[in-house]
């Protein structure tokens, strides 16, 4: 267990089942595997998804999964886009006009996304 873990742990007040059965859920796809795992009882984890400084944990280390997950992918978008880019000088014309869509709609996307930004910001200035 590493020792920031120990430490959030320690100020959620888990034990060390506890915080092996979080690692087993996020490592896992069924709380029954995940039981197993961890070497506790299924209805344990059941009743520590009640706990909130148990659920709070679990969230906490979700979201932090994901954001490295999220982080990888921010860090491959360039490349998706340079090959994306070079498909459209590529001699099939099917694939010609499929990355010409697909960069149009990423192209439209980003656009709302950015509008939305944009008018929110705006939302939130006039209310703060």
């Amino acid at each position: 267990m590493k020792v920031f873990d120990r430490y959030m742990a320690e100020k959620a007040d888990l034990t060390t089942k506890q915080l092996r059965a979080i690692t087993a859920i996020l490592q896992t796809t069924t709380l029954k595997k995940a039981a197993k795992k961890a070497r506790v009882s299924e209805p344990s984890i059941y009743r520590w998804l009640k706990k909130p400084e148990f659920k709070a944990e679990l969230d906490r280390r979700r979201l932090e999964l994901f954001n490295e997950g999220l982080n990888l992918l921010k860090l491959s978008t360039r490349r998706a886009a340079k090959r994306l880019i070079k498909f459209l000088d590529s001699k099939d014309l099917a694939l010609v006009k499929w990355a010409t869509r697909e960069i149009l709609n990423f192209a439209i996307k980003a656009a709302e996304i950015q509008d939305i930004e944009q008018r929110l910001e705006r939302l939130e200035d006039k209310l703060f």
